[in-house]
């Protein structure tokens, strides 16, 4: 039989784990999640993928001492976001980031995490096996089936 802790033990790893699946983790350490319309920063795109603001990839601000006039903006290179085509070496803003094609095609997108600034098939998404208001009626049915085991249990019956 289960002892009320390791019931109990239980009952939060299944609450933690129906959270993280519905409504996520928060985002990686460093990464801010994109405002309302996909806004960020000065200075940062929203990338679709992950709803996360990362740097354009633009040329530094910071002034520097040189004997000689150099171009100081040569463009981003391909998978740095961008905000448009002008931003990027290799003309095509597909998606917020520097891609090297000028279009992906459908079900193809350019920012997808292990192929940035290519063209690669959109990852496939799993599909939720229940709403969330049917994982939360589920959830309250095992909330007080444990409360009936653990009351049972005090009980002595």
């Amino acid at each position: 039989m289960l002892s009320h802790t390791l019931a109990l033990r239980l009952l939060f790893t299944l609450l933690t784990a129906v959270w993280l699946f519905y409504w996520g983790a928060a985002p990686a350490a460093g990464q801010q999640e994109c405002g309302p319309g996909g806004q960020c920063p000065a200075g940062q795109v929203c990338r679709a993928s992950d709803n996360t603001c990362q740097d354009t990839g633009g040329p530094t601000r910071t002034p520097t001492s040189t004997p000689t006039v150099t171009p100081t903006s040569t463009g981003a290179p391909i998978g740095a976001g961008c905000p448009d085509a002008a931003n990027c070496t290799s003309g095509n803003c597909v998606d917020h980031v520097c891609c090297a094609d000028a279009s992906c095609p459908p079900g193809e997108s350019c920012d997808n995490p292990t192929h940035v600034g290519t063209c690669s098939p959109d990852p496939i998404a799993p599909a939720p096996a229940l709403s969330r208001v049917g994982v939360l009626l589920a959830l309250a049915i095992l909330v007080a089936l444990g409360g009936v085991a653990v009351l049972r249990r005090r009980h002595g019956a």
